[in-house]
């Protein structure tokens, strides 16, 4: 895997590359900077997230997450921790861009992880199934 440059957007070229690669699960690690994020908090009695757009650059402590498979399509889902002028947060990222570089490490793993919506929560949950 290639440095993300600025401009990049995070999720789509995780995905994009998950896609190109045939892969059907990985785990993700990353550092870097973005010039804009958009975090998710996620609401269960609502079913939804609340989302809370940032701007201006901030050191990505940590990126974590996993590349799997939704409706037969790769799916990304991350979390993000930002480091900036006095303040440090994190959550879901829903999207992000580059700032100045991004270096993101992709574990692949011989099999497949599928998500399936759960209605009881609206989530797109794992679908794991025993071993006999």
């Amino acid at each position: 895997w290639s440095a993300l440059k600025g401009g990049d957007e995070i999720h789509d070229s995780l995905v994009a590359f998950a896609e190109k690669e045939h892969i059907t699960f990985g785990r993700i690690q990353g550092i870097g900077a973005v010039r804009e994020v958009t975090l998710g908090l996620f609401y269960l009695d609502r079913k939804e997230y609340r989302e809370t757009k940032l701007y201006g650059i901030k050191e990505i402590i940590s990126l974590t997450g996993t590349l799997d498979m939704f409706q037969k399509k790769p799916y990304g889902f991350f979390n993000i921790a930002l480091g900036g002028e006095g303040a440090n947060m994190g959550s879901h990222m829903v999207s992000g861009v580059i700032g100045i570089t991004a270096k993101i490490i992709v574990t692949c793993f011989n099999t497949i992880i599928m998500r399936e919506k759960d209605e009881s929560m609206g989530f797109n949950m794992w679908k794991l199934s025993k071993k006999a």
